[in-house]
């Protein structure tokens, strides 16, 4: 996809990104055509978030996104993530704005990604 088709995309599902990166709310990716919304843990009967120890199962290749919207919270601590934020959109503003891949050597820091 050329830079400005990625571009054109960002702004167009900018505030579905946002609900996503902020709120962990898939839902309003589940309207885009080719869309795959992940909402349901390994296990699970319903869609929910993965609890500590717990999973979501993806086939093919998966990147980690920085979507741009807030600053970066150590992931389930930041006090302007849901369910411990005052309400959707709180916390301060990323400077880079840009949808961006996290580097591989800083996804560590984030997840953890097993292939079996």
């Amino acid at each position: 996809m050329a830079e400005d088709e990625m571009a054109e995309d960002e702004e167009m599902y900018r505030g579905q990104l946002e609900a996503l990166a902020e709120d962990g709310d898939p839902s309003r990716f589940a309207d885009i055509d080719g869309a795959v919304v992940f909402n349901t843990p390994d296990g699970a009967s319903e869609p929910g978030p993965a609890v500590p120890g717990g999973a979501y199962s993806f086939t093919g290749e998966v990147s980690l996104l920085d979507a741009g919207t807030e600053l970066d919270e150590e992931p389930g601590t930041g006090a302007n993530q849901a369910p411990r934020q005052a309400g959707p959109n709180t916390g301060d503003a990323d400077p880079d704005s840009s949808v961006r891949v996290v580097a591989e050597r800083d996804a560590g820091d984030y997840v953890s990604v097993s292939v079996g």
